[in-house]
């Protein structure tokens, strides 16, 4: 599976070469689309227009605010626990490393994505460059929440998805 975790320039050329999977955060996507998404409508169709770019797996991180993963398997969101003293140094890549691992052994995007989500989430509760354990990403994975866009009802997108983080990376 060939994968991609970029920003600008570089996310724009693995794009048009046309990889199996991206994973831009909120932000990194916006600078890809050229466009601020402010709801779920927006990142939906983000998505949707990439996939039918022939992506297979769209996964975009948002930080606290959890995640989303589109594929022709479906569109969901997912979100981990909230986590105290949380750090983002890493998140991003245990989230795609755990994905991957949990596709290529399963093959069901749906139950990955929540695998995903745990990972970032246990890497989030460690300090620096740490790397969770199995054991503590499992802890993790049974609080982890996932649903099919279709059924958020309106109080969890508003909570979760038009609050999406303002602060730009560097």
């Amino acid at each position: 599976m060939i994968s991609v975790d970029s920003d600008g320039f570089f996310l724009k050329s693995a794009v048009s070469a046309g990889p199996d999977l991206i994973k831009p955060n909120i932000r990194e996507l916006e600078r890809l689309i050229s466009r601020k998404i402010e709801n779920l409508a927006q990142l939906r169709k983000a998505a949707e227009k990439l996939l039918n770019s022939g992506i297979s797996f769209v996964l975009v991180t948002m930080g606290d605010k959890g995640a989303a993963g589109f594929s022709r398997e479906g569109f969901f969101y997912t979100r981990g626990p909230e986590i105290k003293k949380a750090g983002s140094v890493g998140c991003g890549d245990v989230f795609l490393a755990g994905f991957v691992l949990s596709y290529s052994r399963t093959g069901k995007f749906r139950e990955s994505l929540k695998f995903a989500a745990a990972c970032g989430t246990a890497k989030a509760a460690k300090p620096f460059t740490d790397i969770p354990q199995p054991y503590e990403v499992e802890k993790i994975l049974k609080r982890t929440f996932v649903a099919d866009f279709d059924d958020l009802d309106e109080k969890t997108e508003i909570s979760n998805l038009q609050r999406l983080p303002v602060r730009e990376s560097a």
